[in-house]
């Protein structure tokens, strides 16, 4: 009912509210949403349908639903394969396919189908899918098909019938296809008394442009006397003049049709396209009843030109029109498209309430005419005005953040798409993922469009060209096959094949960027620019020169300035001047030469000055843009490139007295030819033109300062950078490689790989090159087996030839000539010359001998090679064999090359190495100290690091202090040692002296810090801590992001716990526990059993550990469903002592204290582990629960067995004074009271709750006082235990002692004054200790509650029932008893029925037998003693005692003899042997003067011998 009355919104809440449901169900939601233009919505409920087991339920109508719903959202191919499920489709499954294809304009394929259905022949087509038919042969223009379709459906139909129904199908199909005899034919078969008959015929003539005979039509039709209605008028308009318009408006008026909407826009367009303004303007203005299309129609149908819409302003602002918003608007919109962007602005600033409708005009404009900042800031002034963007606002804005690559900004903006609900919508969608794309942050991309329900061709290419752009080509293409995989291989388009091209050539895989450019229709100049460009890439520059050479003959496209600068850098690789001469000139020919030069001038300079032409080359820098970075750019790159960096620097100097704005492209060009002064100098103008950010220049100052000798300058750069990419790591590997740092070149590459970066064949080079200069052999060559294994990457002769160098220095030389040997291309004069070398360090003559022949045959006329071997056999006093390599050497008339010296420093390394002990760390220290080495502060920070391994706190900080610019590694050493031993205070203190010093801190340093926040936790210091992470880019790597989880969740924040756990790119086995444990910490088990759910959907089953399923055995236990518990645990292979303590305290926690003490004797026949102090704390409780003593003594016993007994009483003593007192054995309470330790609180406490649950409560007080006495910290546990038994006098006592001890912030210690207070009598006191609560939980609303309540004040009690519900807290069960009780006090029965219903509406919350009581005493307190009998008798559960005896006692009240009697005999037969039931009763027929009744009850009660309750007074003061 709902959904065909058009409530699709009150069919969706009859639906969530369904207990159960059957396919009709189903049916008729995704039917609501269908009929009712939310297609997508259908979609998503058949989904939940599947997901929800319902598969076997699907029927031909659950198919057709979603067909129909497919094909309104155009997505036919969808349809299509929905079609294919359904066993036996019939005619309307066919009929929607022809429907919906032809919808999308598909009418070629919605022939085919019905043809395919005719051929089928498993169902005849209805009228429905004939006219569906029809419709498409009239725009195809098949006159022939729709010729058969009329004579089949003569043949099947009676011939009234069909042209009843298909008529106006067939009329519109012969008058569009000229034949109006035909059509003439069919509409003299046709009902002339229906207006549909004449309104097909009057839009058939109009339809081929005969508007005359469709007048003339119209006229026949008056006189034959058939009702006009609305759609004729409309039809009929367009084609008249302004005469015929008047006479038609007249008619109008006279047929009372001045009310239909779409007469009177018809109307309005007439008069507007008739240049009569004024008219349509009162047309418009009578109207009483406008939709869209009126206002759309006045406004856009009268304004042609600016002047026509500065004439409808003039008009308006006659009126009263000019103070409407809309009109206002819709001419901001105007005179946007118009380019009036000043008239636009003025209007704007009139609208005292400007919506979102005048601002995405102005947004509009600023798009299109390419104003990015402009854009910006009229959206941040959008948002200042409260306006909510829609779904074409923040396109527009994404462009613009897009443009000026402000991540910030877009992410901000993504942030309202999310808050606003605006994500659904495929544009804005697309417009996030191209923003992210754009602004580099390719993850982030990757996570919209892995969240997107849906995507078009858009999103697939936005995410192909978001990897290219970004150096992830090889994602580009995984990206590319899934789209392929996934049936879009029909919505490939030039843009996508181009991208895979792309993506292809910066691969390096150009043939397969050709093959996807054979698969391209018709390929634009964008296709043959990246193929030219991309064999250029890869050295192929005769490729790309042909390339070049068969566009041009194909002709099809002309190249532009991309194309021709691109087949210039193959010329000048080539040095092909005539040819580079030859596309000069053609660029000339077929552009304007300032145009040409401003884009391929740099292409040109390079050219020329690489073929030696540095004239030519100046010819064409004076023609280029001198005020353009790129002509510089280009001129300075030539000048480096043939040898003249002096020049080049000149340049450059030139370049910054023109004032020409530095870009990083120019920076990273002239950084390699400057010296370390230069170089330095640079960094500094760096820094001032806030080029800090740019990638390309933080590289070039790496590298720059590497090779210059300053690799702590160059770390320092690497870690400020915000964004690192492939050339980032492998220069800053290559510089720690260079400086013999080889540990840290393999801690960077696995800090890279830790980040998301592949590393290349470069990064292995700069690796190997480092363990070969470090003495790391055995992971130098792992690394070069696991670059082929793990990462498929095929080595060149760069990595044998480091691996050869490799082995040879650690004097492995036989291996590495076996490894020589076994290389599969020819060994050069590299790898020869490093085994050469080896050999005479190492005095192995036969391997130097092979060698240096080798090294000679390759080089013959090198006289170092016979040199070296002639050396070799000097010094193994083989001297004959010298003096014959001499006179060989001689013969070649070779000069003996001159001597140099180097001096190694990795002995020293080594030395740190050998290190085993302390003593000799010392030693090495004393020795270091008799050289100048001490001073060097590698030295001084591999001896800090040694000390700390060593425990020697006091010397490494000794080194530290001597440090004058201490580094990363230094501090990493104190902060491992602090985090190691448990100094947490100590590890943040150490993190603040390191930021102080400058330092940049890095992976290995932020998960120490984090750790020690988290176990203080220090929220605050920890998200400050977070923020340097983000600043200093170290968020990718994964123990970090792991760790800063792990401090939001033991920090109890685990909101943003959840969103750092969001925006992991990565996520290990520690990550999903982290946020597990969490939410389970925190109070949201049901959270991380969702998380649990999601871990095994993505398929992290494999990963998950003993602790995962603790962590989701520990939330079913929290959530009361220990049966789900004890299956997880089944789970486990092999469970250890903490799955067995969560099981025992589960269950121990529902009551369930004989499974818990089964489960522990369970575990001790097991024998598998030894429970530990928890679970033996755990097994007490239950003994406790149960009065096992007994039990609970043999478990006593065993702790004493297994464990000191201090130990054993600090951790379970609590548990054992509780069991003991709780057993009435307070003399062995006070016993194990005596061995515990009474310098902690927890013993006292226990101490104090055993007396209490007793009825001891002044022992309890008592106790209290002595452990003040004792000079005992008092917690917050203490406090919360001892109020409930302090009277007024004694509880504020406690409340000053409270305020003295700074424990007003403790939580649990407000609750219990609130609590005191209000049993107290005093709710002012109450409310005063709430509201100075910082922090309020669930405990602390329900308290303030109940005591309003108590005390009658039910309206407070109300208000801060809103007021709880505002701040985020959701009330659970004892909040609403408190309200319901509230409102049963203060008389308010209504707002407590609604507050019922709405517990369970609303909040999903079932009512127990509490909540029922509540309401009947609330009824019955009003008098409403009927309505109350009726809710009793509608509760789903029996009625207990309290819900009878609240009736009964309001029956008595107001003398309701009927339902009191009720009452009573209800309550009798639950308590037979009250007699306050009789007594009640009786009373009642006694005031009603039934004393018959009354004496009757009186006898019942004496038959039972039941005395009659003494009664009893109250003094009430005040009363």
């Amino acid at each position: 009912m709902y959904s065909k009355c058009g409530d699709v919104w009150s069919a969706k809440q009859v639906f969530d509210e369904m207990p159960e449901r059957d396919v009709f169900s189903w049916n008729s939601m995704m039917s609501a949403y269908v009929c009712n233009g939310l297609p997508q919505r259908a979609v998503e409920v058949f989904r939940v349908m599947k997901r929800d087991g319902c598969e076997c339920a699907l029927d031909v109508v659950t198919w057709n639903t979603l067909m129909d719903a497919y094909c309104r959202m155009g997505m036919c191919c969808e349809a299509w394969r929905a079609f294919g499920e359904i066993e036996v489709p019939n005619v309307i499954s066919w009929t929607i396919l022809i429907s919906g294809y032809a919808s999308v304009g598909r009418h070629d394929v919605s022939l085919g189908i019905f043809r395919k259905m005719m051929n089928v022949g498993m169902v005849s087509p209805d009228v429905d899918a004939l006219s569906g038919v029809l419709v498409s042969c009239r725009s195809l223009g098949a006159l022939a098909s729709g010729m058969e379709v009329h004579g089949y459906g003569l043949k099947i139909m009676c011939g009234d019938v069909f042209y009843r129904s298909a008529g106006a199908a067939l009329v519109t199909l012969y008058a569009g296809c000229g034949r109006l005899d035909r059509a003439d034919i069919v509409f003299r078969r046709m009902d002339k008394s229906d207006a549909v008959t004449w309104n097909a015929m009057i839009l058939s003539l109009i339809d081929v442009g005969l508007g005359d005979l469709a007048l003339e039509c119209f006229r026949k039709m008056q006189e034959r006397g058939v009702r006009i209605d609305g759609t004729t008028v409309s039809t009929i308009l367009p084609v008249c003049d302004l005469r015929c318009g008047k006479e038609m408006h007249a008619y109008v008026r006279k047929c009372c049709l001045s009310s239909v909407i779409l007469v009177n826009n018809a109307l309005v367009h007439m008069y507007s396209v008739r240049g009569c303004i004024a008219y349509a303007f009162a047309v418009f203005s009578t109207m009483v009843a406008k939709d869209l299309v009126s206002w759309n129609t006045i406004i856009g149908g009268a304004c042609k030109t600016l002047n026509q819409a500065k004439q409808l302003h003039t008009y308006i602002l006659q009126t009263t029109s000019h103070r409407n918003p809309f009109f206002v608007t819709k001419l901001i919109q105007i005179y946007a498209d118009f380019n009036d962007l000043r008239s636009a602005l003025a209007l704007l600033q009139q609208l005292s309430h400007p919506n979102v409708f005048a601002f995405t005009s102005i947004l509009s404009f600023y798009s299109k005419h390419g104003y990015p900042h402009q854009c910006i800031q009229t959206y941040a002034k959008l948002r200042q005005n409260g306006v909510v963007p829609d779904g074409y606002v923040f396109p527009k804005v994404l462009k613009a953040c897009a443009q000026l690559s402000c991540l910030g900004t877009g992410t901000v903006v993504y942030k309202d798409v999310i808050v606003l609900g605006a994500e659904s919508n495929l544009q804005v969608r697309n417009s996030v993922l191209d923003m992210y794309s754009k602004c580099g942050d390719v993850w982030s991309a990757k996570q919209v469009f892995d969240e997107m329900p849906e995507r078009d061709v858009f999103s697939w290419n936005s995410m192909m060209s978001a990897y290219v752009c970004n150096g992830l080509p090889q994602r580009a293409v995984e990206v590319f096959r899934v789209m392929k995989r996934d049936g879009c291989e029909c919505a490939l388009d030039v843009v996508t094949w181009n991208t895979l091209m792309d993506a292809y050539c910066r691969m390096g895989m150009c043939c397969e960027a050709w093959r996807a450019f054979g698969e391209i229709e018709v390929p634009n100049v964008i296709s043959w620019t990246i193929l030219i460009s991309g064999y250029a890439s890869v050295g192929r520059h005769d490729v790309s020169l042909g390339i070049f050479r068969k566009m041009m003959n194909v002709g099809m496209v002309s190249p532009d300035v991309d194309a021709l600068s691109g087949v210039l850098v193959s010329c000048r690789s080539l040095g092909a001047l005539a040819s580079g001469m030859e596309v000069h000139g053609y660029g000339l020919k077929i552009m304007c030469g300032d145009v040409f030069y401003r884009s391929a001038g740099a292409a040109l300079v390079t050219l020329y000055a690489g073929c030696g032409r540095l004239d030519r080359a100046d010819i064409v820098f004076r023609r280029m843009d001198k005020s353009d970075a790129v002509t510089w750019n280009a001129m300075i790159l030539s000048l480096i490139d043939v040898g003249l960096g002096d020049l080049a620097l000149e340049c450059f100097r030139k370049m910054q007295e023109r004032g020409v704005r530095i870009d990083g492209t120019t920076v990273s060009t002239i950084l390699p030819v400057c010296d370390l002064r230069c170089g330095k100098e640079m960094h500094a103008y760096v820094r001032k033109c806030c080029l800090s950010s740019v990638i390309l220049v933080n590289n070039a100052l790496v590298h720059m300062y590497s090779v210059r000798g300053c690799i702590a300058y160059a770390f320092a750069v690497f870690s400020t950078m915000v964004a690192k990419d492939l050339v980032s790591w492998n220069t800053i590997i290559g510089g720690f490689g260079t400086h013999g740092l080889g540990q840290t070149a393999l801690k960077l590459l696995q800090e890279m790989s830790d980040s998301g970066v592949r590393p290349d064949l470069v990064t292995f080079s700069c690796v190997l090159s480092a363990c070969s200069h470090s003495g790391l052999v055995d992971e130098g060559i792992k690394l070069f087996y696991r670059m082929t294994k793990d990462l498929g990457l095929t080595p060149v002769r760069e990595h044998f030839s480091c691996v050869v160098d490799m082995l040879a220095r650690a004097g492995r030389l036989e291996e590495a000539f076996d490894f020589i040997n076994q290389m599969p291309q020819e060994p050069d004069k590299h790898v020869w010359g490093a085994l050469l070398a080896a050999c005479q360090e190492h005095q192995n003559v036969s391997v130097g001998k092979v060698a240096a022949e080798k090294l000679i045959s390759l080089e013959p006329q090198e006289a170092g090679h016979y040199v070296t071997l002639s050396n070799i056999y000097s010094r193994a006093g083989r001297w004959d064999d010298a003096a014959i390599v001499r006179r060989r050497m001689q013969g070649h008339a070779l000069p003996k090359p001159s001597g140099h010296s180097l001096n190694h420093t990795h002995s020293f390394n080594s030395l740190l190495r050998a290190c085993k002990t302390l003593n000799q760390a010392k030693q090495l220290h004393t020795y270091i100290l008799q050289t100048t080495s001490h001073r060097n502060p590698f030295f001084v920070t591999k001896l800090i690091q040694i000390y700390a391994d060593f425990n020697d706190l006091r010397s490494a900080l000794a080194l530290l202090q001597q440090l004058s610019h201490p580094n990363v590694f230094a501090f990493t050493s104190i902060l491992s040692f602090y985090s190691k031993h448990g100094y947490p205070h100590q590890c943040i203190q150490t993190y603040a002296k390191l930021r102080q010093n400058g330092v940049v801190p890095d992976g290995y340093v932020f998960p120490k810090v984090l750790k020690a926040c988290a176990q203080l936790s220090c929220l605050g210091t920890g998200t400050v801590v977070y923020k340097d992470v983000i600043v200093l880019g170290a968020e990718s790597n994964l123990q970090v992001r792991n760790s800063v989880l792990d401090m939001y969740s033991k920090c109890g924040d685990v909101w943003s716990a959840k969103q750092v756990f969001d925006e992991m790119p990565e996520r290990d086995v520690f990550s999903w526990n982290s946020m597990m444990s969490a939410y389970v910490c925190n109070g949201l088990p049901q959270r991380a059993v969702e998380v649990f759910r999601v871990m095994k959907r993505d398929g992290c089953e494999c990963a998950l550990d003993v602790v995962t399923w603790n962590t989701l055995m520990d939330a079913y236990c929290r959530m009361g469903m220990c049966c789900e518990a004890w299956r997880a645990f089944g789970e486990i292979e092999v469970p250890n002592v903490i799955s067995w303590t969560i099981l025992i305290s589960g269950y121990a926690s529902v009551g369930r204290h004989d499974v818990s003490l089964g489960i522990f004797r369970k575990m001790m026949n097991v024998g598998m582990v030894s429970p530990d102090v928890d679970a033996l704390s755990g097994v007490l409780v239950s003994c406790r629960s149960l009065g096992a003593l007994a039990s609970g003594m043999e478990v006593h016993g065993y702790g004493l067995k297994i464990m000191c007994g201090d130990v054993f009483y600090r951790s379970a003593g609590a548990a054992l004074v509780t069991l003991y007192a709780g057993c009435g054995r307070l003399d062995r309470a006070d016993i194990v009271f005596r061995r515990m330790d009474k310098s902690d609180a927890v013993t006292w406490n226990a101490m104090i709750l055993s007396l209490i649950d007793v009825g001891l409560g002044d022992l309890a007080l008592e106790c209290f006082r002595k452990m003040q006495e004792r000079g005992v910290r008092i917690d917050g546990t203490t406090v919360s235990t001892i109020l409930p038994v302090c009277d007024l006098r004694c509880g504020k006592e406690m409340h000053a002692y409270v305020r003295k001890c700074c424990l007003s912030s403790v939580i649990l210690v407000n609750n219990a004054l609130v609590h005191m207070y209000s049993v107290r009598g005093c709710i002012a006191y109450a409310f005063a200790v709430f509201s100075t609560m910082v922090a309020k939980d669930l405990v602390s609303w329900n308290t303030i509650i109940g005591g309003f309540g108590t005390h009658g004040l039910g309206q407070t009690a109300l208000k801060l029932l809103q007021e709880m519900s505002d701040s985020g807290v959701r009330p659970d069960l004892v909040t609403f008893s408190c309200v319901l009780s509230a409102c049963s006090h203060s008389g308010l029965v209504d707002e407590g029925i609604k507050l019922f219903y709405r517990m369970t509406k609303d909040l999903g919350l079932t009512p127990v037998r509490e909540h029922f009581s509540c309401v009947v005493d609330m009824l019955a307190r009003a008098g409403r003693l009927e309505e109350a009998f009726d809710f009793i008798n509608q509760m789903p559960q029996e009625p207990d005692k309290h819900v009878w005896g609240a009736l009964l006692a309001a029956c008595q009240e107001h003398q309701n003899v009927s339902v009191g009697k009720v009452a009573a005999e209800k309550l009798i037969s639950l308590e037979p042997q009250e007699a306050g039931h009789y007594v009640t009763l009786s009373n009642i027929y006694s005031r009603a003067g039934r004393w018959d009744d009354a004496a009757i009850v009186r006898r019942r009660m004496q038959g039972h011998a039941l005395p009659k309750p003494s009664g009893h007074s109250l003094v009430g003061i005040g009363s």
